[in-house]
């Protein structure tokens, strides 16, 4: 029989793995809106609510920041993407898992 820390430990990691999984969504929704794969205003809005859905669970995920910035950098919100750029620096998380 496992322990109830166990369970929990293993509900963590998957929470970390979902919100990993919205940031991924969140990143490829960008690209199709970026390259023009389908429509900006039909996918950007989808990869906000993907990335906010990321940060729900761990407001210190690196890839999540990286999504958010990315979306508002493309709204032309300099200083909110700069910010969400520069967050995982100031916690000292630098491991992201894939580029924009």
């Amino acid at each position: 029989m496992s322990k109830r820390s166990d369970v929990e430990k293993a509900l963590g990691f998957f929470q970390k793995a979902l919100a990993l999984d919205h940031a991924g969504l969140a990143d490829s929704y960008v690209l199709l809106g970026v390259l023009y794969l389908h429509p900006p205003r039909e996918v950007f809005p989808k990869a906000r609510t993907f990335a906010e859905k990321a940060l729900e669970p761990d407001e210190t995920l690196a890839a999540a920041y990286r999504s958010m910035a990315a979306i508002r950098n493309l709204d032309w919100d300099w200083r909110a993407s700069e910010a969400d750029f520069r967050t995982p620096a100031k916690q000292g998380k630098l491991n992201c898992p894939s580029g924009v």
